[in-house]
Order: structure tokens, then C-alpha cells, then sequence
């Protein structure tokens, strides 16, 4: 009994001191805990900053997608109606200037065909040269409104192109 009394005190102070060191390490414990809990929540407010962020950026190019997207309609909607105002225009150039060379060239026959009458006349060699100008200066004219009449059918689609034998001698003088 005496020897186990003796080793009370001994016995007391090592429970004492493992008691003081299991103390210690779950105090170092429940700071390591904490210091985790806190870089978690650390890196959790992180996490949220980040989201918030890259949601508001997702937010924002998402608006200014929808922004280009709305604008690029709009452009379009604006270009089809240029194209089909652009396409009646020139539809109406076309037909103006398939009517007024129409007009315009039957008075150039009714010419051609008249100084074709003078020329069977007599006349002296210096009206003869002014005749010869005149029905080169109204077939030239002439040239040119078939030109134009050309010109309308091509816009219109409806030009038909005529071989035909040219004689460039003649056609560069």
C-alpha cells in the first residue's frame, strides 16, 4: 500500500502534465481549426468577390452583345430598305432613260432621213461638206442615244447583243 501511495504523487503529476499536453494540443488544434476556418471563409469571400465580378462582366458583354446584335438588325432592316429604294430608283432611271431615248430618236431618224433627201439634191462642194458634217454629227448623236437605250436595257436585263463584222480603219476615223 505504502509503495502504491507513492507512486500516487508521481502518477498524479503524470496525468497532471499529459492532461496539460492533450490541453495543448487541442488548443494548437482548435487554432488550426480556426486559422482553417478562416482562410476557408478567406478563400470562400474570395470565391464570391470573383463571381460577382465575372457575373457582372458576364452581365455587361452579355447587354453589349445584345446592344450589337440589336444594332446589326436595325442596320440591316435600314440596308433592305436602302436596297429596295436603290433598286426602284434605278428601275426608274431605266425607264426614264429608255423613254426619253426613244423620244429622242425618232426625231434623229426624221433628221438622218431628211439629210439623206438633201444630199440627192444639188448642191455646191461647200454645202455638200456641211451636209456630209451634219449627217456624221446626227448618226454620231444618234450612236449615242442607242447607247443610252443600251445602257437601260442592260439595267434592265434585257440587252441583247448583236455580232457584227467592224471594220476598225473605219471605226478609228
Amino acid at each position: 500500500d505504502s509503495d502504491l501511495k507513492r507512486l500516487d504523487e508521481p502518477i498524479h503529476q503524470l496525468l497532471l502534465g499529459a492532461s496539460h499536453q492533450v490541453a495543448e494540443q487541442v488548443t494548437q488544434r482548435d487554432d488550426s481549426i480556426r486559422n482553417h476556418n478562416r482562410v476557408g471563409l478567406a478563400l470562400t469571400a474570395a470565391l464570391l468577390v470573383l463571381l460577382a465580378v465575372y457575373g457582372t462582366l458576364a452581365i455587361r458583354r452579355l447587354r453589349q452583345v445584345q446592344e450589337a446584335q440589336r444594332t446589326a438588325e436595325s442596320l440591316a432592316a435600314r440596308l433592305q430598305v436602302a436596297r429596295a429604294e436603290l433598286l426602284r430608283a434605278g428601275q426608274a432611271r431605266s425607264e426614264f432613260l429608255a423613254q426619253v431615248s426613244h423620244e429622242i430618236r425618232a426625231p434623229f431618224h426624221s433628221l438622218i432621213g431628211m439629210l439623206s433627201l438633201l444630199q440627192e439634191s444639188r448642191l455646191d462642194a461647200r454645202q455638200q461638206e456641211q451636209l456630209r458634217q451634219a449627217s456624221t454629227a446626227a448618226a454620231d448623236l444618234l450612236g449615242l442615244v442607242n447607247d443610252i437605250v443600251d445602257l437601260a436595257r442592260l439595267d434592265a436585263g434585257t440587252l441583247r447583243l448583236l455580232p457584227q463584222s467592224v471594220d476598225p480603219r473605219s471605226l478609228l476615223q
